[in-house]
């Protein structure tokens, strides 16, 4: 199957749960359905803002009164951004859209032929040398290990989407910045030719993996819990029944394991808490085979 333009979300959201990444998609791809989000108000106030602490804080204020629908308890948390400010040097370019035809040729966001492309949240010059800056926004509620797969292949992506973009004005090194809102901390990696050629690879190794699947599976990961398919979800519904597990031969399958032990963890303990709301309102619950739960 086919599902081009590609995008990081996308890409990411596959190695997790393929059947997840294409309903996601689905959905995202409804008119009407790409409406404002916390995530999205949060990278246009920056962006008004221009990294000046004032001046995003009244983006802010402006952007909250036209979504009062919108949970946005990030906003009261974006200020520690601030804490270890990125002062404006110039040349900043905000929520820039890039995209690339198959070979990683540079073509507009919007061509009908493009075949990946995704939004840099602020890239830039940096210090008058062959260098460039590439920031991404995160309003994660933890801050992943370093050295975790993921981070490295996301700015690889952007990294070498901008590379096409820029064209002969590309850099010779990129120095990457993940930066966590919630805790006004960043994670910054650079990245070469060899870490920019990995991520082509990687992503073009996936893409044919997606082209030549033509019926997504699920599968059970540590974010099961926070996703909206559940309730016809197979392999959520056989692994809550049943608890089943498969076994573990290679890193591939203790990895896949472990996250699904880690979902597991969490479906049990919020229905835990469920059927303890239950028994202290109603009494002990009995499972009909003659025990009875009283928690």
């Amino acid at each position: 199957m086919n599902y081009q333009p590609y995008s990081w979300s996308f890409l990411d959201s596959w190695t997790r749960c393929p059947l997840r990444a294409v309903r996601d998609l689905s959905l995202r791809r409804i008119p009407g359905m790409d409406s404002p989000t916390a995530q999205s108000a949060i990278h246009e106030a920056i962006a008004r803002g221009k990294l000046d602490p004032i001046e995003t804080a009244k983006a802010m204020d402006e952007i909250q009164a036209t979504l009062a629908d919108e949970p946005l308890r990030i906003f009261s948390e974006i200020r520690k951004l601030y804490k270890n400010p990125i002062l404006p040097m110039g040349g900043e370019v905000y929520e820039q859209r890039v995209a690339v035809k198959p070979g990683w040729i540079y073509c507009d966001y919007n061509d009908p032929e493009a075949w990946i492309r995704g939004t840099i949240d602020l890239q830039r010059p940096f210090g008058g040398k062959k260098i460039r800056e590439i920031y991404d926004w995160k309003s994660d509620r933890s801050i992943p290990p370093d050295g975790a797969p993921g981070r490295l292949r996301q700015v690889g992506l952007y990294a070498a989407l901008l590379e096409s973009n820029l064209g002969e004005e590309g850099a010779s090194c990129y120095n990457c910045s993940l930066v966590y809102i919630r805790y006004g901390e960043k994670r910054t990696m650079t990245l070469g030719v060899r870490e920019l050629d990995a991520a082509r690879k990687w992503a073009g190794n996936l893409i044919q993996e997606i082209e030549q699947t033509h019926s997504p599976e699920p599968k059970i990961h540590e974010y099961c819990g926070s996703c909206a398919h559940i309730h016809d979800c197979p392999a959520y519904q056989t692994h809550k029944r049943e608890g089943t597990r498969p076994g573990i031969e290679t890193d591939a399958q203790a990895v896949e394991t472990a996250n699904a032990w880690r979902a597991m963890k969490l479906w049990i303990s919020r229905d835990e808490k469920l059927l303890k709301g239950w028994a202290k309102e109603h009494g002990g619950i009995s499972t009909g085979n003659g025990e009875t739960l009283d928690y």
